[in-house]
């Protein structure tokens, strides 16, 4: 029972915020893959498109992380093993992870955990209030000024240079298509029976 309460509590502490970062990301990811973004920016966008394109998709994947470093950390989040609902949210996580660590794939979008970790750690910021600690994720204008400095800026990248190369044609190869996948499944767990409808999914399988 004590299980069941930590469970439910750590999830009404995250869930939000993981599932609006999730559903979020698999959006861009979806776009990337189906409306050929953000190639389109590149070739026909000002300077400012271009910039935000590359840097709203870069705050997207940091943001991410950002809530899973967060759930990590707090020492509740050992409980989650304890109860199905709680396992099967850690294998939904595992799962997003692990994809973007296999050498399955090619190399772009490729993040091992100790980068998957550290952007999630980059993107965490402590909000005044009251006399508990409380932190949150760094919003966009503060990401976009941040990347300005050479040691922030470092770990993000390998994911522009990927983005600048564009996307791959086959489904069944291609990272983004798969992790897209994932992330639909992860947003639906975390609506449960309030979700409120399908998401797009790409078709994984070979063109």
């Amino acid at each position: 029972r004590d299980r069941g309460r930590q469970v439910r509590e750590l999830e009404a502490r995250y869930s939000d915020s993981l599932r609006r970062s999730a559903g979020a990301l698999q959006g861009r990811f979806w776009d990337i893959e189906m409306r050929d973004f953000p190639q389109h920016y590149f070739r026909y966008g000002t300077d400012e498109e271009r910039f935000h394109a590359i840097t709203s998709t870069l705050w997207l994947v940091g943001q991410y992380f950002c809530w899973v470093e967060l759930l990590r950390r707090d020492a509740h989040s050992l409980a989650l093993g304890g109860v199905e609902r709680g396992r099967e949210f850690l294998s939904l996580l595992a799962r997003i992870e692990e994809l973007f660590v296999t050498d399955q794939f090619d190399r772009r979008f490729r993040l091992w955990r100790e980068e998957q970790s550290a952007l999630g750690e980059l993107m965490i910021v402590e909000r005044a209030g009251d006399d508990a600690r409380r932190f949150d994720c760094l919003g966009y204008a503060s990401f976009a000024d941040k990347l300005q400095e050479e040691r922030f800026k470092r770990w993000f990248v390998p994911l522009e240079d990927a983005l600048a190369e564009g996307r791959i044609g086959d489904p069944a190869r291609n990272r983004l298509a798969h992790l897209q996948n994932a992330l639909v499944d992860l947003v639906q767990f975390l609506y449960g029976s309030e979700f409120p409808g399908l998401l797009q999914r790409i078709d994984l399988r070979s063109s």
